[in-house]
C-alpha cells in the first residue's frame, strides 16, 4: 500500500482507486469468523491488478472446496444500541441513509461533513439543556 501513496499523499486524480482500496480494507478488516469474497466475471468487469496479486499470493479456498464444518461456532457480539437519540444526529441520519447511520453512530466513522454534523449536534445539545433548565425552573416556581 505504501509504493501506491508515494510522498505525495492522495492525488486527485485517484482517488476513486483509493475509495476502492479503502472498500476492500473495510471488507477485509471486520469481518469476524469467515470472510468470502466473490469472483464477478463479465463484461467489464475487472480486478484491480493490486488486488489480484495480493489475492493469487493468497491462494484462497474455492467455494466448492471448502468444508463449512471445519468453521469455529461463532460469537455473536453483544451490539448495544445507543440509549440517547437526538432528531438530528439519529432520526434524520436514519432517514437519509440507514447506510450511513450504521457507519456514523454505530462503528463511530467520521462524516467528510463533520463540522456541521458538530454544528447540529452542539445545537441540539443547546436545545436540550435549555429544555431541561425550563423544566427545573418550572418545578421551583411550583415548590
Amino acid at each position: 500500500m505504501r509504493d501506491l501513496l508515494g510522498n505525495e499523499g492522495e492525488p486527485l486524480d485517484r482517488i476513486s482507486r483509493f475509495d476502492i482500496m479503502r472498500m476492500f480494507y473495510v471488507a477485509l478488516s471486520r469481518a469476524e469468523n469467515l470472510l468470502v469474497l466473490g469472483n464477478p466475471r463479465g463484461r467489464g468487469i475487472s480486478t484491480d491488478p493490486a488486488f489480484k496479486a495480493m489475492l493469487e499470493e493468497f491462494e484462497p479456498t474455492r467455494i466448492s472446496n471448502f468444508d463449512a464444518s471445519s468453521l469455529p461456532e461463532a460469537e455473536i457480539s453483544n451490539n448495544d444500541i445507543p440509549r440517547n437519540y437526538s432528531y438530528t444526529a439519529d432520526y434524520l441520519l436514519y432517514q437519509k441513509c440507514p447506510r450511513q447511520y450504521m457507519f456514523f453512530r454505530r462503528y463511530g466513522f467520521v462524516p467528510s461533513r463533520s463540522q456541521t454534523m458538530f454544528f447540529g449536534s452542539l445545537v441540539h445539545q443547546t436545545l436540550e439543556d435549555l429544555h431541561h433548565f425550563l423544566i427545573n425552573k418550572r418545578k421551583e416556581v411550583a415548590a
